[in-house]
């Protein structure tokens, strides 16, 4: 087998991995905002929103075609519960936290089946 054949393959399989983690591991929560904000450092810059159950990320995606995180955390208000479209796992050890991908706000009669 050639170098070329070998790494097109590992670049193929590559793709198929993350392709299944970023499609295969989505998930919609309903959640209740308890506190949000923006953790910077060096190398990086990302949001993090706070709920009664679990931390989320809030990241852009470039798999689920998601650029807007600035304008996601900017309208996201405490207190109120929303339906969260998210991908990933949680391992605390990491600090990994799964990606938001997608907000709902609830409307009156959604908040009122809580």
């Amino acid at each position: 087998m050639t170098k070329t054949k070998f790494s097109l393959i590992v670049l193929a399989l590559a793709l198929v991995i993350q392709a299944a983690f970023h499609y295969g591991t989505v998930d919609t929560v309903t959640v209740t905002i308890n506190d949000k904000e923006r953790i910077t450092n060096q190398d990086e810059s990302y949001y993090l929103i706070y709920t009664g159950n679990e931390t989320f990320r809030n990241a852009d995606s470039l798999w689920h075609l998601k650029f807007r995180s600035s304008d996601v955390q900017g309208n996201l208000r405490r207190g109120e519960p929303y339906r969260l479209k998210v991908y990933g796992w949680r391992f605390p050890f990491f600090s990994w936290y799964r990606n938001v991908i997608g907000v709902v706000p609830m409307d009156d009669k959604q908040k009122e089946s809580l």
